[in-house]
């Protein structure tokens, strides 16, 4: 894809905001395991990322197999940056 390289760059910034914003969340809960981490990362994905993007799939038309597909990628993010800070702090 010629020309990526601003929409790499937007994206890699994005996704320190939400490792940064989701560290901050670890402090507050106390998450030290990697239980917690899970849990934490499952209910900021269930309550901030599946249920803002849900408009993109009532209201735009989009099908549902792609709602899934980038939900379920943005799940799988934060599990993991969830794990990973709970037991780096």
């Amino acid at each position: 894809m010629k020309g990526a390289g601003p929409a790499y760059a937007a994206a890699f910034v994005v996704a320190l905001i939400l490792a940064y914003v989701l560290a901050h969340f670890v402090g507050y809960t106390q998450a030290h395991t990697l239980g917690d981490g899970l849990q934490l990362g499952f209910w900021v994905w269930l309550g901030f990322v599946a249920t803002t993007s849900s408009g993109d799939y009532i209201f735009g038309g989009r099908p549902r197999p792609l709602y899934v597909l980038n939900n379920g990628y943005q799940l799988v993010t934060l599990l993991i940056n969830g794990v990973l800070l709970a037991l780096w702090r």
